[in-house]
């Protein structure tokens, strides 16, 4: 009987045991909740590069247009991990010496030469691959190059413009946008 009654337990005992390691339902409310996270991706632009210098340059003459090119380089890069537009634009040069401005004209592919389009109005552009790609206005355009390296272009405003002997700066913007 005792040993009739060692066996009975320990299959007791062993079924306990395999019963308590296999995976049992938790007593259940009428509902339960999912936790789930997202990361939204951000417009992002990464410049590598980011001031130009175009030395000392003379204004332009209606026989002769005074500028430089290939200023630069910057290289643009998407940073969002997304697919993004670029847009970009120029600013208006502002003298850091007076009030002096010069207005970004923008040329409209019928004229090179600033003094077609009055004083106190400048062009500039973006080169991509060395060879002119877009010129900037003040309004946001889509980059036409995209990402990659750009310099940059830039021709002086007609003699009789304001801020001869001055130091202007403008800027030229990269936007992202989804």
């Amino acid at each position: 009987m005792r040993q009739l009654l060692r066996r009975s337990l320990a299959r007791a005992l062993w079924t306990l045991a395999a019963l308590t390691s296999l995976p049992m339902p938790a007593w259940a409310d009428e509902s339960g909740v999912v936790t789930a996270t997202v990361t939204a991706a951000a417009p992002c632009v990464l410049l590598t590069g980011t001031e130009i210098g175009y030395g000392v340059l003379p204004f332009s003459r209606d026989s002769e247009v005074a500028g430089a090119t290939g200023a630069g380089p910057t290289t643009v890069e998407n940073c969002s991990g997304g697919t993004q537009f670029l847009f970009v634009k120029g600013t208006d040069a502002t003298s850091i010496n007076s009030s002096a401005t010069w207005a970004l004209a923008d040329p409209g592919g019928s004229t090179s030469n600033p003094c077609s389009v009055g004083p106190n109005k400048y062009f500039s552009g973006l080169l991509f691959g060395g060879s002119p790609v877009q010129s900037l206005t003040t309004a946001d355009q889509p980059a036409l190059a995209g990402y990659g390296t750009y310099e940059y272009e830039m021709t002086m405003p007609c003699v009789g413009s304001d801020g001869a002997g001055e130091t202007f700066q403008m800027a030229v913007v990269f936007t992202a946008a989804f």
